[in-house]
């Protein structure tokens, strides 16, 4: 990708190469949490697939964040010194404490001096821009007040604000970023809305098929006691008369199978005086 305006031609006159970093995050300390959290959501961005071409990559990777305190530091280190210079771009995390942090001041001059200056965004955390109180002095050394996007709530929201940054690193287009981006969203809502209404009619179908062979094993399991009830009362039929009547008129009432009847009729040819008293036992 071609670098843009000064920022792959600084006036210390080095060769026109592609710095190594899309990025250089400057931060102060106490902004950590915030500095991490865009650290991680620029490298793990995926740009729209419509917007990715030879020019544009499909993310911001690799972003350069210096973790190292440098409270003990006379000068800015060395790592830091060559990080600055293999960045193409400077994130500043604005706020009111980055406004009163000396190395962020010293990281924005030293991004200056290498004729970058128009390659610097402000990301605001925190502070009011327009009192000025979240800018570093260096920031507001050419201009008053520079362009920035606001991660506040107040202001263009963490969502926009952060493709504001994108779109300045790349060069591109903030419009067509973020129409890119809101179709992308759109097309995986309706995937995952597809996925959860298959899942849904998978799950509905699985509970009625499991329903129905719950009602099967319970017809199974009636028939075969009304099977076993039928045999044992013609098994007791010459022993005990009475209890296999009983033992028929049961296995009729558990399930009406075949079993059952012909059990039971085989009892009543067998006594046909106990037809007065079956009947008092109606079978299902």
């Amino acid at each position: 990708m071609e670098t843009h305006g000064a920022a792959g031609s600084p006036q210390t006159g080095e060769q026109d190469t592609l710095p190594k970093y899309w990025a250089f995050i400057s931060y102060s300390h106490r902004d950590r949490r915030w500095a991490e959290w865009l650290h991680r959501r620029l490298e793990t961005y995926r740009l729209p697939g419509k917007i990715v071409d030879r020019a544009v990559p499909a993310r911001v990777f690799p972003v350069f964040l210096d973790r190292d305190e440098l409270a003990s530091a006379a000068d800015l280190s060395g790592k830091v010194v060559a990080a600055l210079r293999d960045s193409r771009t400077l994130i500043v995390v604005c706020s009111p404490n980055a406004s009163r942090s000396r190395w962020v001041n010293e990281e924005i001059r030293h991004f200056q001096d290498l004729g970058r200056a128009d390659r610097i965004f402000s990301f605001i955390v925190e502070g009011e821009p327009n009192t000025g109180e979240c800018f570093p002095p260096r920031l507001t050394h050419q201009r008053a007040e520079p362009i920035a996007a606001d991660a506040r709530d107040v202001g263009d929201g963490r969502k926009i604000a952060f493709l504001k940054l994108v779109a300045g690193i790349l060069d591109i287009d903030l419009d067509k970023l973020r129409r890119r981006d809101q179709e992308r969203q759109l097309r995986a809502r309706t995937i995952w809305t597809s996925v959860l209404l298959f899942l849904s009619a998978l799950f509905a179908g699985l509970a009625f098929y499991a329903n129905h062979e719950r009602v099967l094993a319970v017809e199974r399991q009636k028939i075969a006691m009304s099977r076993q009830l039928a045999a044992e009362a013609l098994n007791q039929m010459g022993t005990h008369p009475d209890r296999s009547l009983l033992l028929a008129i049961e296995a009729g009432r558990v399930a009406p199978t075949a079993d059952a009847h012909s059990a039971l009729l085989r009892l009543m040819l067998s006594s046909p005086a106990r037809v007065k008293y079956i009947q008092g036992h109606p079978m299902r």
